[in-house]
This record gives structure tokens, C-alpha cells and sequence, in this order.
């Protein structure tokens, strides 16, 4: 929903989320507002959008009226929302909380979303952790076996002295690209080696060197190189054409569209990530379709 226009009076079929920004005027906009969505059973989110510690410092300040004094307890209560809104629109008598009915979907505070909040962040987790074994094989292998699936010996030979993909030229091409991507400062990412800061524990210390260095520029040379890979560089929000290598290196200094993990990255770092679970993916697959036949075999043995 887009106005208070459309708190009362009005069905919208197919409303799953509504967005308040600042506090409501009073409960009954809000329960009304709130009320626009789910007119066809749906379940759906209402979220309240304040900025930090203003409806405490209302409090703080006094002099609210009654609707606007309740609106504040509302935001920052710390027991059940469905309680604070009961007591006002039907007294203390026949207030209800969120636990009067198992069928209830519960509040923020009555533990609604926290098990899915946790497994994000586990699934967060793993996902960073999967991508930063990604990039130290890519560091101490090859960049461009690695993510094309060949199998290299560790050490058998790095990325510069890739005999399948040539050396010398490319690594000039290479380090010329890298040259003419820059990074966002809200991009939060190493000058370096353009890898996230989240990630680096190097950070902007200059005497330490590269957690992961000449990772990231070959990663997304040959990304763009190939059109194989092209369309992992669109899935993370890239436009325009292939091998255009002017938008391409300008699109990748910038900040993405979304948070990464929670932490804001830039789109070469998107397209590193997509490049490390693709690749992962496609091992998984390979490597359940072996097991598939080796226990054909058994079975057939």
C-alpha cells in the first residue's frame, strides 16, 4: 500500500505486505490500514518503519496525546503486540495476546520469524563460508580451471601460467581491466583486490598482504569472456551487453541493489559469489549423479 488514502473503506485483493513509514497517526489507522491486506486469507506482514529511538524519545518528551501515546507503547513494546492492541481497542477485559490461540500467527515479540531468521542466518553462514574455500583454491590454483571445472593438481600450476588459456597476453588484458574498474566507496571493498571487506581480513592494513589476491579481475575477465558465464553476470543485475567492456567495468565499481549476508557489496563481488555457487552447484550435482551409479553397480554386483 502506498497511502493512508487507503485505510478504510477500500479492498484490494491480493495485499500480502504493508509498509508503515513513521509511526501511525493512531491504532485505529493502523488497524484499519493493516486490515487492507489478507481480504482473501492470506497471511500477511505489517511492519512499522521508525527511525532509531524516536518513539522512545516521545515518550521520553510526554505531552502525547492518548492515540499517539499508545502508538508509541505499541513500537516499542517489548511484550506482545497483539496484547497492547487488544487492550486499547477492546479493553482490558477482553484483551488478547498471542499465545490465547494455538491457530494465531504470533508477533515479532511472541517469537514469529525468529526460526526463520536463524536458518537465513545459518544459511548465510555456510554460503560465506563455501565462497571463501572458493577463493582460496582459486588463489592457490588456477582462476580459470577452477571455475571452468578442469581438474588441477593444488600447486600444478596458478592462474598467470594457465597454459589452456594462454599467458603473457591475457594477463596484460587482465590487469588492464582491473585497472579500469573502481570501486564505490560504499561499496566497502578492499582497493586492492576488490574483495568485500566483510570477507578480507586484511581490510585497508597496506602492509598486510591480500587475504586472496589475484583472484577477483580474472574471475570477472573470464566471466565476461566467455558466453557461457554471461548469464551469471545478468542474474546479479548487469544490462548490458556482452563484452561490453566499458558499461561491465563501470556496473561492477558500483554498490548492488541488495545486501549481501546483510552487508552492502558491489556488484563485481555479486558476481564473484554467483560465479563460487554456481561452480559449487554444479560439483554437487556431479558428484550425487556418481553416487547414483556407483550404487547402480552395487546393486548390480
Amino acid at each position: 500500500m502506498a497511502t493512508s488514502a487507503l485505510g478504510t473503506g477500500v479492498d484490494i485483493p491480493g495485499i500480502v505486505f504493508i509498509l508503515h513509514v513513521d509511526i501511525p497517526w493512531s491504532m485505529i489507522d493502523y488497524a484499519q490500514e493493516s486490515g487492507r491486506g489478507g481480504r482473501a486469507g492470506e497471511v500477511v506482514d505489517s511492519m512499522i518503519l521508525v527511525p532509531l529511538k524516536k518513539a522512545e524519545w516521545k515518550l521520553q518528551q510526554g505531552g502525547l496525546s492518548m492515540e499517539a501515546e499508545v502508538m508509541a507503547k505499541f513500537v516499542t513494546s517489548t511484550t506482545c503486540r497483539r496484547w497492547v492492541m487488544s487492550e486499547y481497542l477492546d479493553g482490558p477485559r477482553l484483551a488478547r495476546s498471542c499465545l490465547d490461540d494455538p491457530a494465531w500467527i504470533r508477533c515479532d515479540r511472541c517469537g514469529e520469524g525468529q526460526h526463520e531468521i536463524r536458518l537465513r542466518t545459518q544459511l548465510d553462514e555456510r554460503e560465506q563460508q563455501l565462497v571463501e574455500e572458493g577463493l582460496s583454491e582459486m588463489a592457490i590454483g588456477c582462476v580459470y580451471c577452477w571455475l571452468d571445472g578442469k581438474t588441477v593438481q593444488s600447486g600444478q600450476h596458478g592462474t598467470q601460467e594457465c597454459g589452456v588459456y594462454g599467458v603473457g597476453g591475457r594477463d596484460q588484458k587482465v590487469e588492464g581491466f582491473r585497472q579500469q574498474v573502481r570501486y564505490q566507496g560504499d561499496t566497502h571493498s578492499c582497493y586492492r583486490c576488490g574483495i568485500s571487506q566483510h570477507l578480507c581480513a586484511t581490510g585497508v592494513e597496506s602492509t598486510r598482504g591480500c587475504q586472496w589476491p589475484g583472484v577477483v579481475a580474472p574471475v570477472l575477465y573470464h566471466m565476461m569472456q566467455k558466453a557461457v558465464w554471461f548469464p551469471e553476470i545478468q542474474l546479479a543485475g548487469y544490462n548490458g551487453g556482452h563484452q561490453d567492456w566499458r558499461a561491465y567495468q563501470r556496473w561492477l565499481g558500483q554498490r548492488h541493489f541488495q545486501r549481501v549476508w546483510g552487508e552492502n557489496m558491489s556488484n563485481a563481488m555479486v558476481v564473484v559469489i554467483r560465479a563460487i555457487r554456481h561452480v559449487r552447484l554444479k560439483r554437487n550435482e556431479e558428484e550425487e549423479e556418481e553416487d547414483a551409479s556407483s550404487s547402480v553397480e552395487d546393486e548390480e554386483d
